[in-house]
């Protein structure tokens, strides 16, 4: 009797278990209640895209996910997971080709944006970076380019995962994974793809189980498929911290969730442009023979595009003169003079793209003295040149110790000693004697140039002199330096011309080294000198021309260097015989050996 009592309680006792395990299980799969202590609902609005009653987008809130609104009507694309952008498009991948599409749930107009190549399940958007990732089916994570949906390789998950079936990026910019097959939280490093555990979840994945964080509080929703044989889809919440979920509620029995998206609003806080600094003129400074010129620095601590305001004048605060510039640095010339010894005053207020503004500090600086200008010097063509030709024009090179002066040029030229002024405060530092004609063959010409600045200061150039004549190409120069060396040492070579006036050497050293332009180092101009070394053994042939000041180019001059195998020199055994039997060594030369 007590063999058949103990039986009868036992099986009672199972039938009991029985039926609490799966009216638990029910509870679930079908009941939107919370079963895990300290974690709170959000009462966010949600997005599903997927399949149902003649609806493919959905809104509801996600303390209850039973109540669907529909947002677009009719039938969606087969596409796996989404992501919710900073600027309230949802990017969606297409099953199977991974072809990055772009969704206005507003409007409910698709857009294909391209890439693909990879078949991806997971995709998340980081409103930090603006980077968009995908998971692929091979275990893989990618970085997607948002405007072409190329997808770039970053690294593997880790043999541990199983495959990374959905991905989310938390309120503070953490990157998470859940996997299919262990049914775990995962944290994913997005410049090297590795994973890391956080825990298990303690729900049954599917293929098609996205989900999202809801950043106001931080907290992660995954949806996923119930039990056999309807499958409907759940929703839950998890830990980030552990893994661990409890049960939100239930999505509506003919809803085949895709996509779980949740909205935000991201509206990070914006940081002024950086307060101007290091300007230049200095603060302070008194002297200065640069006014026309300000520069600063600037710049803004989020990357924002700046823009500029320029204040100055004599009188503090100054007065804006400038606005709207792109760049930390501007020339000014105000209206009127420059006026020495006088205290000048300026400032300038920085923008970013967001309206935000910083003033800098006001910033003084007086001006030196004016001073004439420097004489015209660097004639071209030079003083006492012969030979030039008939169509040369006149240069030089003019500059004012006040560095914000103006500088224009009074021409003197003409064939006698005493030229006449054939130009009058001309702004630019060159002068075509003849316009479109040639001057006359063999003639000698005499000019002047004297200087004006902007405050009515004149220096009188001195007197220069050439003649026309019939240019010649000019001879090739010799080259003279070793012709053998070794390899990857340094020679030094000259070259020589007959060629009076400025000249360039023009230098090909016979291997794939760069031709150089090499000018003349002694007082004559005549003579240059430059080194080379050799990567490789083998005979070269160095090349060089002659170009005059007038762009007349001699024909190659040549040397033929030679850098031979390095040969050492070794005391043999066989010399030290010679040396030692010297009947043998003649012996072997009278029979030709």
């Amino acid at each position: 009797m007590n063999k058949y009592y103990l039986m009868a309680v036992g099986i009672a006792l199972l039938l009991i278990c029985t039926s609490f395990v799966s009216s638990s299980r029910n509870i679930l799969e079908n009941e939107p209640v919370n079963i895990k202590n300290g974690m709170l609902y959000c009462d966010h609005t949600g997005y599903v895209l997927g399949s149902g009653s003649n609806c493919w987008l959905y809104e509801f809130i996600l303390n209850n996910p039973s109540n669907l609104t529909c947002i677009c009507e009719g039938s969606g694309g087969f596409t796996s997971s989404g992501a919710w952008s900073n600027d309230g498009f949802i990017y969606i991948c297409e099953y199977g080709t991974g072809i990055l599409l772009k969704l206005n749930p507003e409007t409910c107009e698709w857009e294909s944006i391209g890439g693909g190549g990879t078949s991806l399940y997971g995709l998340a958007f980081n409103p930090f970076s603006e980077k968009l990732y995908g998971s692929s089916d091979n275990n893989y994570l990618f970085r997607i380019d948002p405007n072409t949906g190329e997808q770039e390789l970053i690294g593997a998950f880790g043999s541990d995962v199983q495959l990374m079936i959905g991905m989310a990026f938390d309120s503070e910019g953490t990157l998470y994974g859940w996997d299919l097959g262990n049914d775990k939280l995962w944290t994913i490093d997005t410049i090297t793809g590795d994973a890391a555990e956080v825990g298990a979840l303690g729900i049954n994945l599917n293929y098609v189980c996205d989900g999202d964080f809801c950043k106001d509080d931080d907290i992660l929703y995954i949806s996923a498929p119930g039990s056999p044989p309807d499958y409907i889809y759940q929703l839950y919440e998890c830990d980030k911290e552990t893994g661990d979920c409890g049960h939100v509620g239930q999505f509506p029995e003919d809803v085949d969730v895709s996509a779980l998206l949740i909205p935000f609003d991201y509206n990070p806080e914006n940081n002024p442009p950086y307060v101007p600094s290091n300007p230049r003129p200095l603060n302070g400074t008194t002297g200065v023979a640069g006014g026309r010129w300000f520069t600063w620095s600037g710049g803004d601590p989020d990357g924002d595009n700046v823009t500029y305001d320029l204040y100055f004048g004599n009188s503090t605060p100054p007065p804006k003169v400038m606005s709207n510039m792109s760049n930390n640095g501007t020339g000014y010339d105000p209206p009127g003079e420059w006026l020495v010894n006088i205290t000048y005053y300026w400032k300038v207020v920085a923008w970013d793209e967001h309206g935000a503004s910083t003033e800098g500090p006001i910033w003084r600086f007086r001006l030196a003295p004016n001073y004439p200008p420097f004489p015209a010097r660097d004639p071209i063509p030079p003083d006492g040149a012969k030979n030039v030709p008939v169509n040369a024009s006149l240069y030089w090179t003019g500059s004012d110790p006040n560095g914000w002066d103006v500088l224009r040029y009074d021409v003197y030229f003409g064939p006698n000693l005493d030229p006449p002024l054939v130009e009058i405060n001309q702004s630019e530092n060159y002068y075509d004697p003849y316009g479109e004609g040639d001057m006359p063959l063999f003639q000698d010409f005499y000019w002047r140039i004297d200087t004006r600045d902007k405050e009515g200061e004149v220096t009188t150039g001195p007197n220069w002199t050439f003649a026309t004549g019939v240019n010649c190409t000019p001879p090739p120069p010799a080259i003279d330096g070793p012709t053998h060396g070794r390899i990857k040492i340094k020679y030094n070579y000259t070259f020589y011309t007959t060629e009076e006036g400025g000249v360039i050497f023009i230098v090909d050293w016979g291997d794939e080294s760069t031709i150089e332009r090499i000018y003349p180092t002694s007082p004559d101009g005549q003579r240059a000198i430059a080194n080379h070394s050799w990567d490789k053994k083998g005979t070269y042939i160095i090349r060089a021309r002659t170009e005059d000041e007038y762009g007349m180019v001699s024909d190659w001059g040549e040397l033929e260097v030679t850098m031979p195998r390095i040969k050492t020199t070794t005391y043999s055994l066989l010399q030290w015989f010679f040396e030692r039997f010297q009947l043998l060594e003649v012996f072997l030369r009278i029979m030709n050996l």
